[in-house]
């Protein structure tokens, strides 16, 4: 049998059918045939070794032929491969990277290092416990980061690369937020009614998410955000090379299979699809506090979410706003960096300025009525 032969891109990487086989059994089990010539070429092109899993296929929705698609993911051994390669490459050095937590942790941390220096370990425990109670972890962040910052090195310079929580980490919703509704419309094959699952009115969506447990983001939440961090250093300064290239860290918010934005916006696809209708390629997805979701077009977007913003009351509110509207805010980063930069201030902006929660506005009320006879 010949021996494996690791060629660099341009070059012909030639495997056995035995070998083929193998790769297929082992990181690219679920794909198709043609999702399996696709990943040889991409290993091809880009020089990495599926043996050494540097590059691995991942297919979501594989029982759903509407909504089946194929990821291929490259390690941070083949990241690593493919830096190296760009001759001019320096990881982060100490010091260079930072991160930066939310005050709520950041206090909470502090209550902790005070109850672990009570001596009697009785009243320790129950000091703990308090705190636990009054002042748990955060559902979605248990590690209290907000983002962060790290440097990449290109030819002795600095290349920044930044990732926030809110854009990278698996959050999960429950599925007490939803309802099932009718459309009124009907499905023409059987004449059933279609239905569709929105948002409760006055679901507190801050509250029923949380991070998904079944990967590496709970125990790993540093190491995580780092690598994210990091991928976007990488194709920031070696743009030819990390272009397209996506890393398995930034897989697992894709991973979570939940009824959240991303398949409203599917839902509302298909409907249009069905109408006729196309969508517009600068159109960016948008759920209200209701669950109704509706595109507004990118020249629009950023004073839309402001006026969603200054119409919440408090912290936690457009916190909610924030999480229904992950997936349209990641899409406008994506195709309108510094709009999507400046939409973010202005929010954080708005956020500053709010209370953390509701204040008891209707007994303060009360209290101010003069007294009837």
């Amino acid at each position: 049998m010949n021996a494996l032969v690791r060629m660099h891109p341009g070059a012909t990487q030639g495997w056995t059918p035995r070998q083929l086989d193998t790769i297929r059994r082992t990181v690219a089990a679920d794909t198709d045939g043609a999702e399996f010539d696709l990943f040889i070429e991409y290993a091809k092109v880009k020089g990495l070794d599926p043996f050494s899993k540097q590059i691995i296929a991942i297919v979501f929705s594989k029982d759903n032929p509407k909504k089946r698609r194929m990821s291929i993911v490259v390690t941070q051994d083949g990241q690593r491969v493919l830096a190296a390669r760009c001759g001019d490459y320096h990881p982060a050095k100490p010091g260079d990277t930072i991160y930066t937590y939310s005050d709520y942790h950041i206090e909470r941390e502090r209550l902790l290092a005070e109850a672990a220096k009570i001596f009697k370990k009785s009243d320790r425990d129950t000091r703990v416990a308090d705190i636990n109670v009054n002042m748990p972890p955060d559902p979605t962040n248990p590690a209290g980061i907000i983002k962060v910052e790290t440097k990449l090195w290109k030819g002795g310079e600095p290349v920044a690369g930044e990732a926030y929580w809110a854009e990278f980490a698996p959050i999960k919703t429950d599925d007490r937020a939803y309802e099932w509704y009718e459309t009124g419309e009907t499905y023409e094959d059987s004449g059933k009614p279609i239905k569709r699952r929105r948002l409760k009115q006055g679901a507190e969506l801050a509250k029923l998410q949380v991070l998904d447990d079944s990967g590496l983001w709970p125990t790993k939440s540093h190491i995580m955000i780092l690598k994210c961090a990091t991928m976007q250093g990488l194709r920031a300064a070696w743009p030819e090379t990390f272009s397209g290239v996506v890393g398995e860290e930034e897989m697992e918010k894709s991973r979570i299979i939940d009824l959240t934005a991303s398949e409203m916006v599917e839902m509302e696809r298909e409907e249009r699809r069905a109408k006729a209708i196309g969508m517009s390629r600068d159109e960016y997805p948008v759920v209200d506090s209701e669950g109704v979701l509706s595109f507004i077009p990118a020249g629009q977007l950023t004073d839309h979410f402001i006026k969603l913003g200054r119409a919440c009351q408090t912290k936690d509110a457009l916190e909610s706003m924030r999480l229904r509207n992950q997936e349209g805010l990641k899409r406008y980063w994506a195709g309108h960096k510094d709009e999507a930069l400046e939409l973010r201030k202005q929010l954080d902006g708005i956020a500053a300025k709010l209370p953390a929660k509701q204040q008891e506005e209707t007994k303060a009320e009360t209290e101010k009525e003069p007294a009837t006879a």
